[in-house]
């Protein structure tokens, strides 16, 4: 896998940017305005599957799997160092994400009654890609996948960062690994 630059999302979802913490310190409200794409109602029961226990690890044999598995929206769980001595700053770990199936992608924030809100800019949007573990990038929908997988965000403001993912099902739970630290998302709606 290429290595990439340091991943920045500057859309602020911690106390340190405007909101009131909940449950596990995450962020019940924020300062992002805009259009409501999740309610605070969708928000507060994405949030209540985070900590249910893990389930099935989900195993994808094409390239079309893993992009419909990511094509959604995903509300950060949490984030922590991967052992290796660094640990996530704030602005490692601030934002939920938007995937499209085109291959673009944006910065999902909490507004003032805890919904979500798209928040644009060029550090909260780019476009993003899938490797397999033998370096092939996005090879089409039939594809078949070579060892691991690696999701990959390009920003643009220019650079990116991407890492292993893998998934989970009961409940759709997403997990990242870019440089330094562990992502655990859960899928916003269906």
């Amino acid at each position: 896998m290429r290595v990439l630059s340091v991943l920045v999302w500057s859309a602020c979802t911690l106390p340190a940017c405007g909101g009131s913490t909940g449950p596990a310190g995450q962020a019940t409200t924020g300062n992002n305005t805009g259009p409501e794409v999740f309610t605070p109602a969708q928000v507060q029961a994405a949030r209540a599957q985070c900590s249910r226990p893990d389930g099935p690890v989900q195993t994808f044999t094409t390239f079309g799997t893993v992009r419909t598995a990511l094509s959604r929206s995903w509300l950060l769980c949490s984030v922590q160092g991967d052992g290796s001595g660094d640990t996530p700053t704030v602005s490692w770990a601030t934002s939920s994400i938007e995937l499209d199936a085109s291959g673009q992608w944006v910065t999902l924030g909490l507004d003032a009654q805890g919904g979500l809100v798209h928040v644009y800019g060029v550090n909260n949007q780019g476009d993003w890609e899938i490797e397999d573990g033998s370096d092939t990038t996005d090879a089409g929908a039939s594809a078949p996948i070579s060892g691991g997988v690696s999701f990959i965000l390009h920003f643009d403001s220019g650079g990116g960062n991407g890492g292993s993912v893998s998934f989970e099902t009961g409940p759709m739970l997403m997990q990242w690994e870019p440089d330094y630290f562990i992502s655990r998302y859960v899928a916003l709606g269906p």
